[in-house]
């Protein structure tokens, strides 16, 4: 069983690009820096300490220097995950994203309220939860430094 669950993107996007407006640390590692503290923050809530649910979470990165799923031909994937490859369609193929999953079937029950103990989520509410704030809006330069160097 495959789903796919889009929650709060429009304006999930739009508080990461205002963020990167506001510092000078590269796309890649704001991209990076949301979607790891993103994923602590769901699996910090998974309501079973030790369950499927829990453990079945990882992040797949595209173009982004990650092992997520390639596209193309198979010597194209073969090439990027084994040896050396370059990329030559610069500009607008270049997009950048992380995709969080969970392959666990019933990931989609307990996001929409089976468990007792998470009965509003654990996705919509992290992502509310960054948009709201937990990570700062205005960088000291210490921090700043600290982010580049992730």
């Amino acid at each position: 069983m495959k789903f796919s669950l889009a929650v709060e993107t429009k304006i999930f996007n739009q508080h990461i690009k205002d963020f990167n407006r506001k510092t000078n640390v590269s796309t890649e590692k704001v991209i990076k820096k949301f979607a790891f503290d993103l994923l602590k923050g769901i699996i910090t809530k998974m309501p079973v300490k030790f369950g499927q649910a829990r453990a079945g979470w990882y992040a797949a990165f595209e173009t982004l220097g990650g092992s997520g799923p390639h596209t193309g031909t198979p010597e194209e994937s073969k090439g990027r995950t084994q040896g050396s490859f370059t990329d030559h369609t610069q500009g607008t193929f270049k997009d950048k994203w992380i995709e969080i999953i969970n392959g666990v079937e019933h990931m989609i029950f307990l996001e929409y309220g089976w468990s007792q103990q998470a009965p509003l989520g654990v996705i919509r509410v992290s992502m509310r939860e960054m948009r709201k704030g937990e990570l700062p809006k205005n960088m000291t330069a210490q921090m700043q430094k600290d982010w580049t160097s992730f």
